[in-house]
């Protein structure tokens, strides 16, 4: 009896030994899973986040571009107005000469 009390605690342990590493590779399959799914996500918020990244780069030239030439469409009436200015000032003082 002593021997078959003393093997028991074995198989016991044996098949606690047995689910626990069945536990852990049952944990490990589904750990690797997460980690590719969570591979999948990142990879899928990187490629939007450079779509989007691209596009408000190409809004923003765009606009800049829009900017600069209303600054210089701004500047040529300013230069344009000056000049008629200075035309009409002269005409004023050749008038007064003639």
């Amino acid at each position: 009896m002593y021997a078959q009390t003393a093997v028991l605690p074995k198989s016991e342990s044996a098949s606690a030994a047995v689910d626990e590493k069945a536990r852990v590779v049952e944990l490990n399959s589904k750990l690797h899973e997460l980690c590719r799914e969570l591979r999948k996500e990142n990879a899928l918020l990187l490629d939007t986040s450079k779509a989007i990244s691209a596009q408000e780069l190409s809004q923003r030239k765009s606009l800049t571009e829009n900017f600069q030439e209303t600054v210089e469409g701004i500047t040529r009436r300013y230069r344009c107005a000056a000049c008629v200015s200075s035309l009409q000032t002269a005409s004023v003082h050749i008038d007064k000469l003639c």
